[in-house]
């Protein structure tokens, strides 16, 4: 599974604490998503992917 949360997270400049808050999560739970300890839930997927301007497909390397 590749993961560009923390690559694309970081091209935008946005801290994982600002993300967090920005997504309504805990930093802990950005943390465990960048280094795959944690699968997001949908919803948070959305709310990243919006905060990110890039497709959760992109995101989280997702095939439909």
């Amino acid at each position: 599974m590749i993961n560009l949360l923390k690559v694309e997270r970081e091209r935008m400049g946005i801290s994982s604490i600002e993300l967090a808050k920005l997504v309504n999560c805990s930093e802990q739970t950005i943390s465990d998503i960048e280094n795959f300890k944690l699968i997001p839930s949908h919803k948070l997927m959305i709310r990243i992917s919006n905060i990110l301007k890039i497709s959760p497909e992109k995101i989280f390397n997702l095939t439909i």
